[in-house]
């Protein structure tokens, strides 16, 4: 009998175990919109986080929320609405408790 193959199976495992273009619901995405300002937005919203006046003032604001939500991705886009910047954020680290 003849047998038909699909993708390899190393190409599923590597999407199901978070390969590349995989993004976790607290990734991030600033971008411009249509008014001219710029959004923060969650990529598993369907609304923007934040709003700002500049691309850094979004990008700053999305690298915060990254950081106390645990961490993540943040993609920048440029006006003309491509991947212009992608940056790894790292989970912050609240300091100890300090008795006193």
């Amino acid at each position: 009998p003849a047998y038909t193959t699909g993708p390899p199976v190393g190409h599923f495992f590597h999407g199901l175990l978070g390969g590349e273009g995989m993004s976790k619901p607290q990734d991030r995405t600033v971008f411009r919109r249509p008014d001219g300002t710029w959004a923060n937005k969650r990529n598993d919203s369907s609304r923007a986080s934040s709003v700002h006046g500049t691309q850094k003032e979004a990008q700053d604001a999305a690298r915060q929320m990254l950081k106390n939500q645990g961490g993540g991705e943040l993609a920048t886009k440029g006006v003309d609405g491509k991947i212009r910047d992608k940056d790894t954020v790292a989970p912050g680290n609240d300091p100890p408790e300090v008795e006193g």
